[in-house]
């Protein structure tokens, strides 16, 4: 960008932070650190937000008008993958955003982690591409609802803690510069012996892991280029925790793969997984993909979508098929659970704090 400035010295060029609701170093502690846990974070985000938002939220006053798509609408360059259920348009990403705030921001907080339901926006790849900013996103609420976001009831607000925290992650990058350089956030995590299997990495990889809800999550990536969120931390603490592979082999396949890859997010999210960034899981808690596809997925309709050999297999077997009939065509599981938890949790106490 600044060597096109250069270069063109008689036009004027405006620019607008448009990428996150917040700029990165606006958002500080007290002695003027960058934040590395989210909830003092959003506390201090929430109360430069409302000082510096502009209202009344009337929308009259307050169009479409200042949020429109430009005239320029270039396809999106995105992965090889069916990009059927995602805008690849300005147009088409704003007309996704209306039908969301419409239709689906009423039941965001009761449907957002059940992957087999349309319950998300799925606005994160036009995020991503440029496609929408955070800031129409949250003005697009703000103004169906008639109110600012620190006033908006529960299910409306999950949805903006999202931006926030997606927010959060984007000030990372600038405040702690090694995260963007293949670095973990807690660095005696460094230390951490990952086991690599490189066999273990292909199965988990191509969905063939035995695991059924992890299994399901990695062939919809490949096949659709996207992942529902609650099923990428369990494709991830499955991959770092039960495999204990490193965290940046899972981290590198989500940026070929995504369409919404962004490096801040997909970081952030890795990190937080393996417990080796800020503000992340506890070591000590490691997700049971069983019961987490059993709670999210309960009639195992996301499962068997994307692995249709275990339709034979008993409904509520299906996230455990091993307990029953396993299907000739599917693997049993490559790793114990049991077993494998503990070992991750052995190595995190090896490490010297």
């Amino acid at each position: 960008d600044h060597q096109i400035l250069e270069r063109l010295p008689d036009v004027a060029v405006h620019t607008y932070i448009d990428r996150v609701l917040l700029q990165p170093g606006t958002v500080l502690t007290g002695d003027n650190r960058f934040y590395s846990v989210f909830s003092p974070f959003k506390r201090r985000w929430l109360s430069i937000y409302e000082e510096h938002a502009t209202g009344p939220f009337d929308v009259n006053g307050h169009g479409r008008e200042s949020v429109k798509p430009s005239t320029w609408d270039p396809i999106c360059n995105c992965p090889d993958s069916d990009l059927s259920l995602f805008s690849t348009t300005e147009a088409s990403a704003h007309e996704s955003l209306d039908e969301f705030i419409a239709q689906r921001l009423t039941d965001y907080e009761a449907n957002r982690n059940n992957p087999s339901v349309l319950g998300t926006s799925r606005l994160s790849g036009a995020l991503a591409r440029g496609l929408l900013s955070p800031r129409q996103c949250a003005r697009a609420a703000e103004i169906k609802l008639n109110r600012p976001i620190w006033e908006f009831p529960n299910h409306a607000f999950s949805w903006i803690n999202e931006l926030i925290w997606r927010d959060f992650y984007q000030h990372l990058l600038v405040g702690f510069p090694k995260l963007s350089k293949n670095k973990a956030f807690r660095p005696e995590t460094e230390s951490l012996r990952w086991r690599n299997d490189p066999s273990d990495i292909d199965a988990w990889k191509n969905g063939r892991t035995g695991i059924p809800i992890v299994d399901a999550g990695m062939r919809e990536l490949v096949a659709t280029g996207w992942m529902h969120n609650r099923v990428r931390m369990i494709v991830a603490q499955f991959l770092t925790k039960n495999l204990l592979c490193d965290w940046r082999i899972g981290e590198a396949h989500f940026m070929e793969y995504l369409v919404d890859s962004d490096l801040g997010s997909n970081n952030g999210g890795w990190q937080w997984s393996a417990s080796t960034g800020t503000d992340a899981a506890p070591y000590f808690r490691v997700f049971n993909p069983v019961s987490q596809g059993e709670t999210h997925d309960p009639n195992a309709d996301y499962v068997t979508q994307f692995i249709p050999e275990l339709a034979s297999v008993p409904v509520k077997r299906r996230h455990a098929p091993w307990t029953a009939t396993l299907p000739d065509q599917y693997p049993a599981p490559i790793v114990d659970l049991k077993s494998s938890r503990q070992r991750a949790i052995d190595a995190f106490k090896e490490l010297k704090s």
